[in-house]
């Protein structure tokens, strides 16, 4: 069964350059396209799309409110944000209002088959180049942000995925995303060992 997918994106060479490279695929399928927020929701309702892929400055609704509109639906379409923006902080938020992806538009044709498959099957995906800038990071040793703080601290006093989401009022995917990033900066395989490195550099 083909992967469902929406377009939203005002560039219309663009889109045609997207739609190309996803009907090259055997197992995805472009349903529609659209140019603004206000006609995405509407297609979101009719073709109950598996992906929906999102510009992020396009006309129409707010990114956020297309994020709350897809999480109070019964749908279960998966956005990926589309942008030029190679900001970390832009990705966690977009991530924590329900995103699952965010790929960078000069990186979409590398990148975009992988992101599209990863978050299909539950996962998140975050452009190699925001993965590389979030290893920088600043403000503690290891470079970890507030919320990935707040969730390795979690983490220490023995909380689950699902607790710590109810703690911190975001998805269970979005605290799976933050470990991913948690992981990655901490150079650990799994969670427990995260959390004794943290504690080991004093970090929690």
């Amino acid at each position: 069964m083909s992967i469902k997918i929406i377009i939203a994106d005002d560039h219309t060479m663009f889109v045609e350059a997207l739609r190309h490279l996803l009907g090259r695929a055997d197992d995805m399928a472009v349903v529609a396209t659209t140019n603004n927020g206000d006609d995405l929701l509407h297609l979101i309702d009719i073709h109950a799309p598996d992906v929906a892929l999102v510009d992020v400055s396009m006309p129409g609704p707010g990114i956020r409110a297309i994020a709350e509109s897809i999480g109070d639906s019964t749908a279960r379409t998966r956005l990926v944000a589309l942008t030029m923006h190679l900001e970390p902080a832009m990705a966690d938020t977009l991530m924590e209002q329900g995103f699952s992806g965010y790929v960078i538009k000069d990186a979409a044709f590398n990148e975009l088959l992988v992101a599209i498959h990863q978050v299909v099957e539950g996962g998140t995906f975050v452009s190699a180049a925001i993965q590389e800038m979030h290893k920088v990071g600043s403000g503690n040793p290891a470079g970890l942000t507030p919320r990935e703080l707040e969730c390795l601290k979690s983490a220490a006093d023995g909380m689950s995925n699902r607790l710590i989401a109810k703690r911190l009022h975001i998805s269970v995917r979005t605290v799976k995303y933050h470990f991913e990033n948690i992981l990655r900066k901490l150079d650990a395989s799994r969670r427990g060992e995260a959390v004794a490195i943290g504690r080991r550099r004093n970090i929690i």
